[in-house]
Protein backbone atom coordinates (compact mmCIF):
# COMPACT_ATOMS: atom_id res chain seq x y z
CA UNK A 1 0.00 0.00 0.00
CA UNK A 2 1.33 3.46 -0.94
CA UNK A 3 2.00 6.05 1.73
CA UNK A 4 -0.09 9.21 1.96
CA UNK A 5 2.75 11.27 0.38
CA UNK A 6 3.04 8.89 -2.58
CA UNK A 7 -0.72 8.99 -3.12
CA UNK A 8 -0.77 12.79 -3.02
CA UNK A 9 2.16 13.11 -5.43
CA UNK A 10 0.46 10.76 -7.85
CA UNK A 11 -2.77 12.73 -7.72
CA UNK A 12 -0.90 16.04 -8.25
CA UNK A 13 0.80 14.65 -11.36
CA UNK A 14 -2.50 13.38 -12.69
CA UNK A 15 -3.98 16.87 -12.30
CA UNK A 16 -1.00 18.50 -14.02
CA UNK A 17 0.20 20.38 -10.94
CA UNK A 18 3.95 20.10 -11.44
CA UNK A 19 6.42 22.93 -10.92
CA UNK A 20 5.81 26.26 -12.61
CA UNK A 21 2.87 27.38 -14.68
CA UNK A 22 3.09 26.89 -18.45
CA UNK A 23 4.42 29.99 -20.19
CA UNK A 24 5.91 31.44 -17.01
CA UNK A 25 9.43 31.88 -18.41
CA UNK A 26 10.40 35.47 -17.75
CA UNK A 27 13.97 35.47 -19.08
CA UNK A 28 14.93 35.90 -22.75
CA UNK A 29 15.57 32.65 -24.61
CA UNK A 30 17.77 34.32 -27.23
CA UNK A 31 21.10 36.06 -26.73
CA UNK A 32 21.19 39.85 -26.70
CA UNK A 33 22.94 39.85 -30.09
CA UNK A 34 20.15 37.73 -31.58
CA UNK A 35 17.42 39.84 -29.97
CA UNK A 36 19.00 43.02 -31.37
CA UNK A 37 17.88 41.94 -34.85
CA UNK A 38 14.34 43.15 -34.09
CA UNK A 39 15.20 46.75 -33.08
CA UNK A 40 17.79 46.95 -35.89
CA UNK A 41 15.14 46.09 -38.47
CA UNK A 42 12.75 48.64 -36.96
CA UNK A 43 15.43 51.32 -37.12
CA UNK A 44 16.90 50.49 -40.54
CA UNK A 45 13.68 49.72 -42.42
CA UNK A 46 11.21 52.09 -40.75
CA UNK A 47 13.36 54.89 -39.28
CA UNK A 48 12.59 53.75 -35.72
CA UNK A 49 8.82 54.13 -36.12
CA UNK A 50 6.48 51.34 -34.98
CA UNK A 51 6.63 48.44 -37.44
CA UNK A 52 4.08 45.63 -38.01
CA UNK A 53 5.09 42.11 -37.00
CA UNK A 54 4.52 40.84 -40.55
CA UNK A 55 7.00 43.35 -41.93
CA UNK A 56 9.60 42.54 -39.28
CA UNK A 57 9.32 38.83 -40.08
CA UNK A 58 9.61 39.56 -43.79
CA UNK A 59 12.73 41.69 -43.35
CA UNK A 60 14.32 39.00 -41.17
CA UNK A 61 13.34 36.36 -43.76
CA UNK A 62 11.40 34.34 -41.20
CA UNK A 63 7.92 32.95 -41.04
CA UNK A 64 5.78 35.24 -38.86
CA UNK A 65 4.15 32.22 -37.21
CA UNK A 66 7.33 30.24 -36.53
CA UNK A 67 8.25 29.57 -32.93
CA UNK A 68 11.77 30.91 -33.50
CA UNK A 69 10.38 34.27 -34.67
CA UNK A 70 7.93 34.42 -31.77
CA UNK A 71 10.75 33.80 -29.28
CA UNK A 72 12.98 36.38 -30.97
CA UNK A 73 10.29 39.06 -30.58
CA UNK A 74 9.64 38.00 -26.97
CA UNK A 75 13.37 38.08 -26.19
CA UNK A 76 13.64 41.59 -27.63
CA UNK A 77 10.82 42.71 -25.35
CA UNK A 78 12.28 40.91 -22.31
CA UNK A 79 15.64 42.65 -22.84
CA UNK A 80 13.74 45.95 -22.85
CA UNK A 81 14.56 46.74 -26.48
CA UNK A 82 10.97 46.84 -27.77
CA UNK A 83 7.62 47.68 -26.19
CA UNK A 84 5.41 44.87 -27.37
CA UNK A 85 5.74 41.12 -27.19
CA UNK A 86 4.53 38.59 -29.72
CA UNK A 87 0.79 38.08 -30.05
CA UNK A 88 -1.29 36.18 -32.55
CA UNK A 89 -2.37 39.50 -34.10
CA UNK A 90 0.26 39.77 -36.83
CA UNK A 91 -0.89 43.26 -37.81
CA UNK A 92 0.17 44.57 -34.40
CA UNK A 93 3.06 47.01 -34.43
CA UNK A 94 6.25 46.78 -32.39
CA UNK A 95 8.03 49.94 -31.29
CA UNK A 96 11.45 50.70 -29.85
CA UNK A 97 11.98 51.55 -26.20
CA UNK A 98 14.42 54.29 -25.25
CA UNK A 99 17.00 51.56 -24.48
CA UNK A 100 16.48 49.90 -27.87
CA UNK A 101 16.65 53.25 -29.61
CA UNK A 102 19.87 54.22 -27.84
CA UNK A 103 21.52 50.97 -28.92
CA UNK A 104 20.57 50.90 -32.61
CA UNK A 105 20.18 54.58 -33.50
CA UNK A 106 23.25 56.57 -34.51
CA UNK A 107 24.04 59.56 -32.33
CA UNK A 108 25.42 62.87 -33.65
CA UNK A 109 29.02 63.58 -32.71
Amino acid sequence: MASKDEQQTGSDEAKGKRGRKAGAILFPRNSLNEALQVPQVIWEKNAGNPFPLLDIASKLERSPTSSSFMELVRSSQRYGLTNESFTQDLTKTISLTSVGNSIVAPTPD
